[in-house]
């Protein structure tokens, strides 16, 4: 699994599966969280997601943003009982 925080250029979540260093920018002000859960240098999994004013974290909402990113990467294993395609 690999989150990036603020990532200085534009980037696909799935590209967070390469090898290499990721750049981002220096902190401060929002946050934009990507993140992929990687398999064989490619996505099986991933999602974004934005704090507007991170206090730290120890902060509930940036502990509610890590959870929910989380949620998303690992879905649970009966995700396919709200999908109705046949490939889900």
């Amino acid at each position: 699994m690999v989150l990036a925080f603020n990532v200085a250029e534009n980037m696909l979540n799935s590209s967070l599966c390469t090898d290499g260093p990721i750049p981002t920018s220096p902190p401060g002000g929002p946050i934009v969280v990507q993140g992929a859960f990687c398999r064989s240098g490619g996505a099986l999994t991933s999602a974004t997601g934005w704090l507007d004013r991170p206090q730290g974290p120890d902060d509930p909402d940036f502990r509610s943003l890590i959870s929910d990113m989380t949620f998303t990467l690992f879905p649970s294993r009966r995700a396919d009982l709200f999908c109705g395609a046949i490939d889900c």
